[in-house]
This record gives C-alpha cells, sequence and structure tokens, in this order.
C-alpha cells in the first residue's frame, strides 16, 4: 500500500467559546496546502484511490481541498473519529484494516498531531514522534499489513518551504 500522510493545514486559533473540532481553516492554511498538493500532484505524480480523514472540520476541509486537487478515484471521503489527534497508531491501523485495503492501493489518510508522526514513527520504527507542520505531507511505502516497521519513507514535503 502507499500511504499518504497529511496533517490539516493551519487552523484558526483554540477559542473559549467554541469547540476544538470545529475550528475551520485560515486562507494562509488554504493556500499553503494547495501549494504542497499541486506540487505532490504535478513533480510527485501523485494519485489516489481514496481519503479517509479525521471528523474534526479543519482536517475534513484539508480532505476537500486535496479531493479537488488530487481527484481521487473514489471521491467520496471516509471520515472516523479513529483519526483524530489523541487517537494512537493502532486505532488508525485497526481503522485502516477496516477499510480492506490492498497491497495495490493509494490511500490519503488527513489527520492532526501528535498521531500522524506517531503512524510514522511506528511505521519507519524509529521510537519517537516526527513533526509534522500544518499543511504538510509524506508518502510512505508500506509492505505487508499495517503494523510498526513496516514502513519505507519516500518523501515528506513541509508547508513550511513551499
Amino acid at each position: 500500500m502507499i500511504l499518504y500522510l497529511l496533517r490539516h493545514a493551519q487552523a484558526q486559533p483554540k477559542s473559549s467559546f467554541g469547540a476544538d473540532e470545529d475550528r475551520s481553516l485560515t486562507s494562509e492554511g488554504r493556500d499553503k496546502v494547495s501549494k504542497v498538493l499541486n506540487l505532490a500532484k504535478g513533480n510527485l505524480s501523485v494519485e489516489l484511490d481514496r481519503i479517509l480523514s479525521s471528523d474534526f472540520k479543519r482536517a475534513i476541509e484539508t480532505a476537500e481541498i486535496a479531493k479537488q486537487i488530487l481527484k481521487p478515484k473514489k471521491p467520496k471521503i471516509i471520515t472516523s473519529g479513529e483519526l483524530g489527534p489523541e487517537s494512537s497508531p493502532y486505532e488508525a491501523y485497526e481503522f485502516l484494516a477496516k477499510q480492506k485495503f490492498g497491497p495495490q492501493n493509494r490511500v490519503l489518510l488527513v489527520s492532526h498531531q501528535p498521531l500522524l508522526g506517531e503512524i510514522l514513527s511506528s511505521l519507519l520504527g524509529t521510537g519517537e514522534a516526527i513533526g509534522f507542520a500544518p499543511g504538510s505531507m509524506a508518502r510512505v511505502d508500506v509492505s505487508g499489513h499495517l503494523e510498526p516497521n513496516s514502513g519505507e519513507l519516500i518523501w515528506l514535503v513541509s508547508s513550511d518551504v513551499v
């Protein structure tokens, strides 16, 4: 499986008036993630079968931008609370396993820190969570089952450099 990890773009600051899961993207966040996704489509030749996303508003908005730019074969975005910021890599692996992806599938996972850094660390077997700036994207080729030490990092594009 080719697994793309995309952290949601920059969101509005936390507020005492609204719930964290309801925060929207900023216009700067939208611009930066669009640049990362256009780079992924053009220079890195990303093609997708499916997009999976956290059910937080900022992740869904980021997934919608990805859908517009990358045009996955199956355009319906699947959302789940199992991909939230406080989820564990094992919860995410379980959720992905339920989707029954095969070894040839190309899947984009849109989520948050610390989850994405922990998934990447787990797949690579590094032992330490890896930082992801908002709007950053990585490609990990997974051999066999989605489990610790089953991935190889192909590239990581930080939204801070595009």
